[in-house]
């Protein structure tokens, strides 16, 4: 697969990221991902003690090749913390599938922004789309939350979800 590289800013309070291209010239228009707040709008900084989570998946044991699957995930604030919707926080739920090894081989096919302020202790639920590996095996689908252009929630000690996956009839072999 190609793995595209993105570059991240870190801004102050106040100021909101703004997407980078890898390879674009200094002052080349970009076009924001989903989700990206307006120019100008302020974000959520997050203390260390905000990135807990509790996640919660459910979804397919089995799927074909390339297939494009639905997963539900509860999620809860275990950090003392509020979170505010993605448009002001960068929180999204995301992906990444790992062979029988343990090692990334596809990172974030699918995001999904957080949609409503979440006080700690409270939970929602999102629905996150992605697409199953192309290569037959049996794969894990690990679910964690990123702060866009911060950390993924797991690098700071969080906990993820993970959902083991038959792609292309693959059995225990």
């Amino acid at each position: 697969p190609v793995h595209a590289v993105a570059a991240a800013q870190h801004v102050g309070p106040g100021a909101a990221p703004q997407p980078v291209a890898p390879d674009a010239a200094p002052d080349a228009a970009v076009t924001p991902p989903a989700g990206t707040p307006p120019a100008g709008t302020a974000f959520q900084l997050l203390p260390a003690a905000a990135y807990r989570a509790n996640l919660d998946a459910s979804g397919p044991e089995a799927a074909a090749p390339g297939a494009a699957l639905e997963i539900r995930v509860g999620l809860r604030n275990a950090g003392p913390e509020t979170w505010h919707p993605a448009e002001v926080s960068g929180i999204m739920l995301a992906n990444r599938w790992l062979d029988r090894s343990g090692e990334v081989v596809d990172s974030a096919d699918g995001r999904a922004p957080l949609t409503v302020e979440l006080a700690p202790g409270a939970s929602t639920t999102l629905t996150l789309r992605v697409t199953a590996p192309a290569r037959p095996g049996r794969w894990t689908l690990e679910l964690d939350l990123v702060d866009e252009g911060v950390a993924w929630f797991s690098s700071r000690g969080s906990s993820t979800a993970r959902l083991d996956i038959a792609v292309g009839g693959a059995t225990g072999a």
